[in-house]
């Protein structure tokens, strides 16, 4: 009998094994892309780093910002001002775009 010769111990090692074995291999990925966009508008011009986590095939959450606007420094704004959702579509040409929601972001005084 498989018990007693390995014993009790040596089965309840194998079978923590397996289940790290089996959770390893059906793990998913966990990871974030980084994008880098620049604007010029009324407000002035900007540039901010976007860390986003994607949602779907083409949808993504930005999850952290950090940039500047007329040489304020900005981050992302994740309260709800406006409707926002903080996301961005990323199409099959690679360019990406807000959706009409928006994406929000703050110098610490406005929003």
């Amino acid at each position: 009998m498989l018990r007693t010769k390995l014993g009790v111990i040596e089965l309840r090692n194998a079978g923590c094994a397996a289940a790290v074995l089996f959770l390893l291999a059906s793990a998913g990925n966990a990871y974030g892309d980084m994008f880098t966009m620049t604007w010029d508008g009324a407000y002035g011009s900007g540039s901010a780093t976007l860390t986003a986590t994607a949602d779907s095939t083409d949808i993504w959450t930005v999850t952290s910002l950090t940039g500047t606007q007329d040489g304020l420094a900005i981050t992302l704004f994740t309260g709800d001002y406006g409707g926002n959702d903080n996301e961005i579509y990323q199409p099959p040409d690679y360019a990406f775009f807000v959706d009409r929601s928006g994406l929000d972001f703050t110098d610490g005084t406005n929003t």
